[in-house]
């Protein structure tokens, strides 16, 4: 193999594709109630989201360590490996992975790629990566490629609530108190490796309408998830399919729930696009 691909379970790739293209997956560990848990190994999407609301305490997360890497890199039989991870400023992943780079050199290059984005934001390079790795491209291709797709993907998340995003440390609790109060939803909006508020919402449809406009608003889009987390979201999800139709068709739409790495500060009932604009030209 010429080149390999690596990642980690917050890029989100659904399982069949990773499988299909042999693409390396560390695990998010997760702390709830004492227990350790391996992100989509030891724990599952639906039993994380069905258990999420009854945690007595809120799940911690952190990176998988550099062993992990060590034995991913050197079990990928590959001298060249590309590694694609969530955005460094958001997760140790990144680093992690770049220790063990170091640690496998000089018999495997590798290569850490921070894609500056999170989730299928993350996956869709992932997987544009994988498909070049198996048509015989090389790592230094492969890596031209994200540079361009890069600021050119982007992830959007309309949250249900502001609770989750308090227990993990990202507002305080007063601005969570009043969001709780008056039934805000945040909009967030990932790039540059940082998540942004855009605006805060009341209404679930005025919120679910200003998602679309903005995940939409590129003159041609390429690649489009649906993203969610949480259960029973069947009919928010098929809306946002359909008003999304017109840029993607449904058949070429994926769909996937957000794995508990990032979840777990999003919290049930979010909703959100990963989407990879068309070049200009």
């Amino acid at each position: 193999m010429a080149c390999a691909i690596v990642s980690d379970s917050t890029c989100d790739l659904p399982a069949a594709l990773a499988q299909r293209y042999r693409v390396g997956i560390a695990p998010t560990v997760l702390q709830i109630d004492g227990q350790t848990y391996y992100d989509n190994i030891t724990l599952t999407r639906e039993a994380f989201y069905a258990g999420l609301p009854t945690f007595r305490n809120f799940p911690k997360t952190a990176a998988a360590s550099p062993e992990v890497f060590v034995e991913l890199y050197r079990n990928a039989g590959a001298e060249e490996i590309v590694s694609i991870h969530l955005s460094r400023k958001l997760s140790a992943m990144w680093t992690s992975a770049q220790l063990a780079a170091q640690d496998v050199a000089p018999h495997v290059r590798v290569h850490v790629f921070d894609s500056e984005t999170i989730s299928m934001g993350t996956g869709w390079m992932v997987l544009v990566a994988a498909e070049m790795a198996a048509q015989g491209a090389s790592a230094e291709d492969i890596l031209a490629v994200l540079e361009d797709m890069r600021p050119r993907t982007r992830v959007y998340a309309l949250l249900s609530t502001l609770k989750y995003l308090h227990k993990g440390g990202r507002v305080n609790r007063v601005v969570a108190g009043v969001g709780e109060l008056l039934q805000i939803k945040p909009l967030l909006e990932v790039y540059g490796g940082e998540v942004h508020l855009v605006e805060r919402v009341r209404l679930k449809q005025r919120g679910v309408a200003r998602l679309l406009e903005l995940a939409l608003r590129a003159p041609r889009i390429e690649r489009l998830c649906v993203l969610y987390t949480g259960q029973g979201m069947e009919a928010d999800i098929a809306h946002l399919q359909a008003r999304a139709a017109a840029h993607v068709p449904i058949e070429q739409q994926l769909v996937q729930q957000v794995t508990p790495g990032i979840g777990a500060h999003l919290g049930p009932g979010g909703l959100g696009f990963a989407i990879v604009e068309a070049q200009s030209g």
